[in-house]
């Protein structure tokens, strides 16, 4: 993986743009640091620099800026396009540099131009492409944003960087704090592109393309890939066979795997033992030609600890299986590294576990293959199961009865809140046996307060925030997500909405800034661009079915294992927040969380914020997940604060 970075100067005042991009790259020398480079274009007074993680062709001759046989264009890339032997062969070009992917991508550019090309990648990528015969630059991002970029522009400067730290080395960008970002991390515990915590600083979106023409300094955005066109084209040829998806979902994943293995650099795989990385290190172990490393980590607390699962699956896999022991103490000094590494306010907890394997799996390789997305693409979550039935339920009753109900169970005492969510849960689900259920309790006694349609839940069910009342979320949703109309069950609709929403701006988020932080490259091959296109065949009838989630991943599973090493409640790859909160990190967010520090940005009522967390401290409520947004969103605040601009 690579840093990208550049600055292009419309202002006649002859800024020193190569020390700027300079000064940047110094900052993505975690994402880069086998190389940096800048190249500057004097005639327009444009630099554009690179760092780089060397993975394919470690020589020289693959470093970066690159440019194109003809001298047309020039790229800064971050990323890996997987099927780059393939398109080299629709290349006739003399010494082509056959083992480089930025070579073949400038090339294949070059030669099909650039939506055609980005449209042929199958790969995860963020780049800057120069044209230097059109005299524009074009920014472009993979279809499911795994790669991050970031941009400015006012009238003088337009400047672009992998690291949203990158525009803290420039003085000429006022860094205020976007209340509409604000708002959304609050309700969502990430901020959604294309919005950043800084106002006129922006996330390229997934699928698309920023547009800058140098002549008249015009910028234009569009969409090269949506997954709304590519859920409707492949709707029209949904399989009414599971035997016949299973066998096409096997000869893909036989297929495209030996493509995330090339690698000049040792490769390995995260293995959890849950359905996704099982899968994953299955096939990846299958077509590899050595004994490859398998990282997970053990937690001390049972309902959290897959590590006794995982081991048993490396062993049928054959692979060299490498077991991380988590000690919760050290949470506080991995809390202090969470700016360096997410650089604006993140707070799925999660991060903690993604960061430790990381920096686990990067002392003995360099790439790392994950299981991520199996979850969105093939249904996954618990809440798929249950949220359809229960709504039938509850629909049952008006919404002003459905309140009382919900008033009534919130000042019920702990143990029967426990009794009455078991009784439900064993009534519209066929495992009600679910790890973690406390936290599953705490989502349940809110979520379903005032919601009075079907379109409602979703909303309700993934915004945290109680702090105070935005209409901001709901706005956001609402104006990008027309397309939920077409869905007729509620599965349905959630799987798009968190295929498009979280696991481009959360999951693919978290992995990323994480092992990038580490070096590590990670590669996610149930994003790749066909096994996309097969899981969308797929109805969501054998996604779901017989009360379980991931039901065709499970039937292609026992194709290889037996069904009693991975056939288990879904756990998921957390900790507990809401214990660690009362005891390890009691003391930081007694420090962080104070009337002087809440009052000098004004956000919260720390008021409301101390009945939270006494709540929280006394056992009556779980309020975990807001806390932590707002530990997370003080601590980046703390740190970045002389940055801001009054």
């Amino acid at each position: 993986m690579c840093g990208v970075s550049g600055i292009i100067d419309n202002s006649n005042n002859n800024l020193s743009t190569e020390k700027l991009v300079q000064k940047m790259n110094s900052v993505l020398r975690k994402r880069g640091p086998d190389n940096s480079e800048v190249l500057k274009f004097n005639h327009i007074n444009f630099s554009l620099g690179h760092t780089r993680l060397s993975i394919l062709d470690l020589s020289e001759k693959a470093n970066q800026p690159m440019k194109s046989s003809s001298g047309r264009y020039y790229i800064s890339y971050n990323g890996e396009i997987y099927n780059f032997k393939h398109l080299a062969n629709k290349i006739n070009i003399d010494n082509l540099n056959k083992n480089s992917d930025t070579k073949i991508l400038v090339e294949f550019i070059e030669k099909f131009g650039l939506e055609k090309s980005l449209n042929s990648f199958s790969g995860m990528f963020a780049f800057a492409l120069y044209d230097n015969k059109e005299n524009k630059i074009f920014l472009a991002r993979d279809r499911f944003g795994e790669k991050p970029l970031y941009y400015y522009k006012d009238e003088k400067f337009f400047v672009f960087a992998s690291d949203i730290n990158c525009f803290e080395e420039l003085d000429f960008i006022k860094k205020r704090i976007s209340k509409e970002a604000f708002d959304l991390y609050l309700s969502l515990s990430y901020i959604p592109a294309p919005y950043s915590i800084y106002e006129n600083i922006y996330k390229i979106e997934p699928g698309e393309i920023v547009e800058v023409n140098l002549k008249n300094f015009n910028l234009n955005k569009r969409k090269w890939w949506t997954i709304e066109t590519e859920i409707n084209k492949q709707s029209k040829e949904k399989y009414n066979s599971s035997e016949i998806a299973i066998k096409d979902l096997d000869s893909k994943f036989n297929e495209v795997i030996p493509n995330y293995l090339l690698s000049d650099v040792p490769i390995g795989v995260f293995l959890s033992g849950g359905i996704d990385s099982t899968l994953i290190s299955l096939y990846a172990q299958k077509h590899s030609n050595q004994k490859l490393n398998s990282f997970n980590i053990k937690f001390k607390d049972s309902d959290y600890d897959e590590s006794i699962y995982s081991k048993k699956i490396s062993d049928a896999l054959n692979t060299n299986h490498n077991i991380l022991e988590v000690n919760y103490k050290d949470n506080e000094e991995i809390f202090e590294k969470l700016n360096d590494i997410y650089q604006e306010p993140f707070a799925d907890s999660s991060q903690i576990p993604t960061y430790l394997v990381s920096k686990f799996a990067k002392t003995k390789v360099t790439v790392c293959l994950s299981g991520d997305g199996g979850d969105e693409l093939f249904g996954g979550y618990n809440r798929y199961l249950w949220i359809d039935k229960l709504w039938r339920y509850l629909s049952i009753f008006p919404l002003s009865l459905r309140n009382l109900i919900l008033d009534f169970f919130k000042i019920l005492p702990n143990k029967l809140k426990l009794v009455f969510v078991k009784i439900i849960l064993s009534l519209i689900v066929k495992n009600s046996n679910y790890k973690q259920l406390e936290d599953k309790i705490s989502k349940f006694i809110s979520k379903f307060k005032n919601v009075a349609t079907k379109d409602d839940i979703y909303y309700n069910l993934i915004n945290q925030n109680i702090i105070y009342s935005s209409s901001t979320l709901n706005k956001f949703f609402k104006s990008n997500s027309s397309y939920n109309d077409k869905f007729n069950k509620l599965e349905e609709s959630m799987t798009y909405m968190d295929s498009k929403y979280y696991l481009s701006n959360d999951i693919l988020c978290k992995v990323d800034r994480a092992s990038m932080y580490n070096s590590l490259e990670t590669r996610i091959p149930f994003l790749d661009r066909e096994i996309f296109e097969i899981s969308q065949k797929i109805p969501i009838s054998m996604k779901i079915k017989n009360g379980e989630t991931k039901w065709i991943l499970k039937k292609l599973l026992k194709g290889y294992l037996d069904e009693s090493l991975f056939i288990r409640p879904k756990m998921g790859f957390s900790i507990p927040l809401g214990k660690i909160l009362r005891n390890e990190l009691k003391g930081v967010m007694n420090e962080l969380i104070q009337e002087n520090k809440i009052k000098h940005h004004n956000l919260f009522d720390f008021k409301k914020i101390k009945k939270i967390i006494n709540e929280h401290c006394n056992l009556k409520e779980d309020h975990s997940s807001i806390i932590w947004n707002v530990l997370v969103f003080q601590n980046w605040y703390e740190k970045k604060k002389n940055y801001l601009s009054s």
